[in-house]
């Protein structure tokens, strides 16, 4: 599925670009680590970098790390969902 032209990303998108680039300094060819609890900040979080590092204006490599906060008897069974869901965008 080919995926859309940047000026067509959701706001969330751009927004998470614009701070990778000016908040983060994250430099095209880096390789970023995403912490990502399963809850719906870190999914989108996920999601929204998944969908601009294969863009030749970035070009980033994605590692994804679990994290459980202990919050919800749930928690423990989100690692296989995150680890599933990184597996499925590559």
């Amino acid at each position: 599925m080919a995926r859309p032209p940047a000026h067509h990303y959701h706001p969330l998108v751009r927004s998470v670009a614009k701070a990778l680039r000016q908040r983060c300094g994250v430099a095209p060819g880096s390789s970023i680590v995403i912490a990502c609890s399963g809850g719906a900040d870190s999914l989108a979080l996920l999601h929204a970098c998944s969908l601009l590092a294969p863009r030749r204006k970035w070009r980033l490599k994605l590692i994804v790390g679990h994290v459980n906060h202990h919050l919800r008897d749930e928690a423990a069974g989100d690692a296989g969902f995150v680890e599933q869901l990184a597996g499925k965008l590559g």
